[in-house]
């Protein structure tokens, strides 16, 4: 178990699952620098304790963009300690990909709406897709099975769902368009538009279905 000093732990009742399936946690814990926080980034460590699928799986490497930069200086391994495991068992991105898209329709569909709480699954979903294939609809269909039986996912993906209908019309959209702009800061890179998104998970449900 991982122990921080000073770091306190307790339970989200707010997010609380009536059927106890999973829990959230907030971890909070002394801060040197933390400055003044975006509206939209909480100023504790979210911990959500539960069943999750884990399989398929596949192992992965690790890195991060600090690695990635240090390395590319050539001081990987000279000035810094190349401290990242060689791999790491991870779930397929198909199952993530499913996840993300039932995550965007379930919490859409929410009253009250909470943008900022699902608007980063828009691009994380796009970023998945730009590594399936066409060779990879058969395998995401006989999976999307498989989880609905499981009860893995409980709403239909549907490519008409209105949470990837992208009308700025609509309060609901005008204020996840506000999030996406509010959470620009904790991005790093090149963003996807909204409207990017909205299409291409449209686009790929209808060639699912």
């Amino acid at each position: 178990m991982l122990r921080v000093p000073g770091a306190h732990v307790e339970e989200d009742g707010a997010l609380r699952d009536e059927a106890w399936r999973s829990a959230t946690f907030r971890v909070t814990y002394p801060k040197r620098s933390a400055g003044v926080l975006p509206a939209v980034m909480r100023p504790h460590v979210q911990i959500e304790v539960g069943s999750a699928r884990v399989t398929p799986g596949a192992p992965r490497p690790l890195t991060s963009w600090l690695h990635e930069f240090v390395d590319g200086q050539g001081r990987l391994g000279t000035e810094f300690i190349p401290n990242l495991p060689g791999h790491v068992q991870c779930v397929s991105p198909l199952v993530t990909l499913l996840e993300k898209i039932e995550a965007i329709a379930r919490r859409f569909a929410r009253d009250p709406l909470d943008p900022p709480a699902f608007v980063r699954h828009f691009e994380d979903v796009c970023h998945i897709l730009d590594s399936v294939s066409p060779q990879d609809l058969e395998p995401t269909r006989e999976l999307r099975r498989e989880m609905i039986e499981a009860g893995d996912l409980h709403r239909p993906l549907d490519p008409g769902d209105a949470a990837w209908a992208h009308d700025p019309e609509l309060e609901s959209w005008a204020r996840i368009e506000q999030a996406w702009e509010d959470t620009a800061g904790l991005f790093w890179g090149e963003r996807v538009p909204l409207q990017d998104c909205a299409t291409r998970i449209r686009a790929f449900l209808a060639e699912l279905a």
